[in-house]
């Protein structure tokens, strides 16, 4: 299993928009290849202006396919042009990861609606925004 830990970091306030071009014009389309992620999240503390996302492949070569048909999509590639356009990214930071033997299990995969692989997450695990922490549960503080 990979893990691929994807950080992108903004000019100062511009997450918001960021991820709004994102909801509109890159999810869906990754939804159609690489189904839901694992998490996707903003930082409150540390390096602000940054969000993270981890998608969960089987492998190396399980990424490398599903995004080499991901480019070819023309959505992407307006997704892309759009990215550009917009100028919000000023960083990527990019790190493939495999879980180590005794981290929690990664959730079971299922298919999304769209037909693409989703993974299932237990919500109480992840903090979503707005609304207060998530409860702490077991497992919760090994994310």
């Amino acid at each position: 299993m990979l893990l691929d830990v994807r950080t992108y970091k903004t000019l100062p306030g511009r997450v918001p928009a960021q991820l709004e071009l994102y909801r509109k014009f890159g999810y869906p389309v990754q939804l159609r290849y690489m189904g839901e992620p694992l998490c996707y999240a903003v930082a409150e503390t540390g390096e602000l202006n940054t969000f993270t996302h981890i998608w969960v492949y089987e492998s190396a070569a399980d990424r490398e396919e599903k995004r080499a048909r991901m480019a070819q999509d023309p959505d992407w590639k307006v997704y892309l042009a759009e990215n550009a356009k917009a100028g919000h990214i000023i960083e990527q930071k990019n790190t493939q990861m495999t879980p180590v033997a005794f981290a929690p299990p990664i959730p079971k995969a299922k298919i999304h609606p769209s037909g693409g692989l989703a993974f299932r997450h237990d919500p109480g695990r992840l903090r979503r925004r707005p609304g207060p922490p998530a409860p702490r549960g077991r497992g919760h503080d090994r994310l």
